[in-house]
């Protein structure tokens, strides 16, 4: 894949950028719990029923992916 914007690797803003990009995924996420650290990112989400996790998960993976695309 031919990438015609982006950060040199290892470059010193790369991990700054990241974070300003990254900050805002937490107010696109309504259902799970985000925590956002550095450069690594969890969602949390419970419920009694594994399906109803699951399907949570997928549903917000889904609107995470969007937003991901959509910036592009």
């Amino acid at each position: 894949m031919d990438l015609s914007l982006g950060v040199t690797q290892g470059s010193v803003l790369g991990p700054l950028l990241f974070i300003i990009f990254i900050n805002d995924l937490p107010t696109v996420i309504n259902r799970c719990k985000v925590v956002v650290y550095a450069d690594d990112t969890a969602l949390l989400t419970a419920n009694r029923d594994i399906k109803v996790i699951e399907a949570v998960s997928q549903d917000e993976l889904n609107i995470i992916f969007n937003w991901f695309t959509d910036m592009q």
